[in-house]
């Protein structure tokens, strides 16, 4: 499997293998059947010439490219039947029409995207895959830059163990040659996001003035903060500066979350995030906050380069508008006192495992002691003790988790407490 990833050196030796016959002579076949599993680079590499006798001694070649939409339905019926599912069919009409276009097809990003979705329908408390639940999977499923298929990389060991066992239903099983050059460099973009971004940015000719720089600036600082999560830049020459989270949301699975923060919030949050910054002399601004050292300095990346601030020259430029871009890894749903059910008890397992809840059965209730112990999550992380989850506790609860989302750089190797 994945021999797209193999050395010409193993390439070489698998050749020899296929040179193995029965000692007594034999034309019955060869000793070992060799079948090679790989995404479009296998086909490159055994077009090399260092490659041409293993190529030629190929009896079989087969590309599997997109599963037809009218196909996807059967496929997700089989992969359940063999898993031993007796419950009839998991996803709805809707649910399994929004997974088609949100994978292209791509039988890959089917299983990935349908894990995800199974995952979120089972933390939920659904027996069904609805629409609005697979249309949520594909835009918070996280890239990977390792071969050999899609991983989440913010999953904890927990969830990613139940991942693991819900993959038995859909996920894995399938490799092809064709069709899946992109896995991997990529998160799956639903369709009509490329439409768009383009209505929301600001041509690249035009009226000049200060909103055209603003609106080049944050292009850089979108590219800059998107490169930090391990996404590819947008690479747009303008974003109009009201539409940076429209842009953001239709062009990756990441959130933006926009708040008047303090700089003690950007030091515990501890995430990159997007700063609007008045330079003296220079008009208004937005900076990518990518780095802090430990002396309290902050680096941040614009239009002319990197550059440090003290924290008294920050507050200065900075009047505390902060663009934070995040995913909801598990796609929780805000939640206030009163309320029940699947999620409440996955909150409080939470909290408990970071001490702000006392250990015991969950209640699987919003009590009293769960909005307190939200309130001191709160607190640590400088927000409103609200007691409530909204989406900035959240994303401070994934951070406290170490969910996987990218850390501000220190230029010190020291990291910020």
């Amino acid at each position: 499997d994945e021999a797209q990833n193999l050395d010409p050196e193993v390439l070489e030796q698998i050749r020899l293998l296929t040179d193995l016959e029965p000692e007594n002579g034999s034309e019955s076949g060869k000793l070992i059947q060799i079948v090679l599993f790989g995404q479009p680079e296998l086909d490159e590499n055994l077009a090399r010439a260092e490659n041409q006798e293993l190529r030629e001694r190929i009896a079989l070649r087969w590309e599997l490219g997109s599963i037809p939409s009218g196909e996807l339905g059967p496929y997700l019926e089989h992969r359940l039947r063999v898993a031993g599912c007796g419950e009839g069919q998991l996803f709805s009409a809707g649910a399994i029409r929004m997974l088609h276009r949100a994978s292209g097809g791509m039988p890959r990003l089917i299983n990935a995207v349908a894990d995800r979705s199974l995952l979120g329908a089972y933390a939920a408390g659904q027996r069904r895959v609805t629409r609005a639940r697979v249309r949520r999977a594909a835009r918070e499923l996280p890239p990977t830059e390792a071969a050999g298929g899609l991983w989440t990389p913010g999953l904890t060991r927990r969830a990613a163990l139940l991942a693991l066992a819900l993959g038995g239903l859909v996920g894995g099983g399938i490799a092809a040659w064709g069709g899946l050059a992109s896995v991997g460099r990529s998160a799956p973009v639903l369709p009509g996001a490329g439409e768009a971004s383009r209505a929301l940015v600001t041509p690249s000719v035009g009226s000049r003035g200060p909103a055209e720089g603003q609106e080049r600036s944050a292009a850089r600082a979108v590219d800059a903060v998107l490169e930090a999560w391990g996404y590819p830049a947008l690479g747009l020459a303008r974003i109009a500066s009201g539409e940076i989270g429209r842009v953001v949301e239709a062009s990756t699975p990441l959130r933006v979350l926009e708040a008047r923060a303090t700089l003690g919030q950007l030091e515990r949050l501890d995430l990159p995030a997007i700063l609007e910054i008045q330079e003296p002399g220079a008009g208004r601004s937005y900076q990518a906050l990518i780095g802090m050292t430990h002396e309290g300095r902050v680096q941040l990346l614009g239009e002319r380069g990197a550059r440090l601030l003290s924290r008294s020259e920050l507050l200065h430029q900075w009047d505390g508008r902060t663009l934070w871009l995040w995913t909801n890894f598990e796609a929780v749903p805000e939640l206030a006192p009163g309320a029940t059910g699947a999620w409440v008890d996955w909150l409080q397992g939470r909290l408990r495992e970071l001490g702000d809840l006392r250990p015991g059965g969950g209640t699987r209730e919003f009590d009293s002691a769960t909005a307190a112990a939200v309130s001191r999550l709160q607190s640590r992380y400088g927000l409103a003790e609200t007691g409530v989850l909204d989406q900035a506790t959240l994303l401070a609860l994934y951070q406290a988790l170490r969910f996987g989302s990218p850390r501000i750089a220190i230029a010190t190797g020291r990291k910020v407490s």
